[in-house]
Order: structure tokens, then sequence, then C-alpha cells
């Protein structure tokens, strides 16, 4: 067993909501199992219990095969089967001492799937373009966005991260290479890059026009659509809202 780090930008996406969730995770692989590849995820009950689960994917449809082992994961989950597992535990080192407690707790969890894999399926098919029937009066419809964000944007994005937007974790943003426009502020939307520095642990991160792309595409993919704005039937980024 070792730590898989080929994950796609999709499962990311679905995984860093998961975290925003409350749930932790680690993405691992067997080679040995010819080739299995699999999420471990936890998440704290409401009653205290640690509670994990494993997910597996295909490497080589990670997003869609995880969602529906996940999905298939809270459709089978045994409210009772969970229960019995635990009855001999109660009352010893934190677990529930009544029965009630345990069942109260294990229906929790249960919905706590269920509303990680709704969520999930939220995130990955947001971009689907098509509507679905959701009752006999309503229907769901599924919209796709052409977002245009401008090297001015990025500009002016940049200069409310550095000049107080991430201050409370980044201590020092430095320019890689030499300035390509007047300011730091300006690097990344040229092609260069930041090293910015995390204010608590002894590590750096590389911001690029790349990666600063994925970020926005992945904050408006999980709802924040306050920062859009139309105009001439063109979707635009409004800076004032980072």
């Amino acid at each position: 067993m070792e730590e898989y780090k080929n994950i796609s930008k999709e499962l990311q996406w679905m995984l860093d909501k998961a975290e925003t969730m409350g749930w932790s995770y680690t993405v691992y692989e067997e080679p040995v199992q010819n080739g299995r590849t699999y999420v471990e995820m936890e998440k704290y009950s409401p009653a205290g219990e640690d509670f994990g689960m494993i997910i597996d994917f295909d490497a080589e449809d990670q997003a869609e095969t995880f969602l529906q082992d996940l999905s298939d994961y809270a459709d089978n989950f045994d409210v009772d089967d969970h229960v019995e597992m635990w009855m001999p535990e109660r009352g010893k080192r934190g677990c529930p001492a009544t029965a009630r407690e345990l069942v109260e707790d294990a229906e929790a969890i249960a919905e706590m799937i269920k509303e990680l894999s709704g969520e999930l399926d939220g995130v990955l098919h947001t971009g689907a373009v098509g509507y679905e029937l959701e009752a006999a009066d309503c229907i769901v419809l599924k919209c796709e966005l052409a977002i245009k964000v401008g090297n001015e944007d990025i500009d002016d994005i940049m200069v409310s991260a550095l000049e107080g937007g991430i201050n409370y974790w980044c201590v020092k943003a430095e320019v890689k290479g030499d300035y390509l426009g007047e300011y730091a502020s300006d690097q990344i939307s040229r092609g260069g890059e930041l090293i910015l520095h995390d204010a608590e642990e002894n590590k750096t991160y590389i911001l690029s026009k790349e990666n600063f792309i994925e970020g926005v595409e992945k904050y408006i993919a999980f709802g924040n659509t306050g920062c859009l704005e139309r105009e001439k039937e063109k979707t635009g980024i409004h800076t004032g809202q980072y």
C-alpha cells in the first residue's frame, strides 16, 4: 500500500469539497492487488465515533467511479449492522452507553454519507448541460457557464490578495525569477510564478496562472457565484468579491 499521487482534477475537486464538509481523506494504491486504487475517508459522528470508510475508484475514470462507489456505500450502509458491531463496547472508551444512543448515532452516520454523496454529485455534474425531472411540477436545470477571466482581472484579484486577502496565512509572497511586471501582483498573469510562504508551517506553495485558474473554477463550482457579473452577453469576474 502506498499513497496515490495521480489524482484527476475532477476527483480532487470532490475531495476538496468533502474536506469543507468535515471529512478527511487519504488516497492509496495497492500495486500487489492489481493496482487497486481507493480513498480512505474519515469523519467524527455526532456521538464522537471516528467513522471511516473505503471508497474504491478506477484510475482510468476516477471521478465517476468514485462517485458510483460512494453512492453504493451510502445505499448499502446498514444501521443495524453498525449498531451490532458497537454493542459490546457500550460505555467504554467514549462509546455511547445506551442502545438508543448507538442507533441515533448510526442513523446520523447514514445521513452523513448520503449528504456527502449528494454534494459530491453536485460538484462533479455542475457543468453538465441538460435537465432532469425532480417532481411532477419541478424541473432541475443544469447549466454550463463560459466565464471570461482576463489578465487584468487576475492582476486585480492578486492585488487584493497580496494587500491583505491572504495575509492571515501567507507571511511572504516572493517573485520567482525576474519581475515580469511592475509589481508582484502582475507576475502570474504574464506567465510567471509566485512563491507563497506559509505563516504557520515551514512550507511554500507555487502560484502560477494555471493553478490560479483551477482555483477560480473550483471556487465557482462550489456554488460561489456572487463574484460573477454579466455584461453584453458575456459572463466575467467581479474582482471586488475576492
